[in-house]
């Protein structure tokens, strides 16, 4: 039984039936890289979004979140990575 399992999973293989599967798998990879990014941006944009509108500064706990995030495999990096983006905006909003 496990045989003919493993010769029909080859046999597919071989003849490129799990090409598209593959392809399908490198595009959602690729999309959660630019989600990352993304989550930067929007930290940033906030930042300059809420400096623009005379709002004042949201204060996160940026070193918290950061060894929480160590803490956790990078489960909260979304949270992390907007974080650091607000606070990158906050500082390009300073005048020099």
């Amino acid at each position: 039984m496990l045989r003919k399992l493993h010769d029909f999973i080859k046999r597919k293989y071989e003849e490129g039936d799990y090409q598209q599967a593959a392809d399908s798998y490198y595009d959602w990879k690729n999309s959660i890289r630019a989600q990352i990014n993304d989550d930067y941006r929007l930290g940033y944009d906030q930042a300059v979004a809420d400096f623009e509108n005379h709002r004042s500064f949201h204060h996160y706990p940026d070193k918290i979140i950061s060894f929480s995030n160590a803490l956790t495999s990078q489960r909260i990096n979304e949270v992390d990575r907007f974080i650091r983006g607000y606070n990158a905006g906050i500082e390009s909003t300073k005048v020099k």
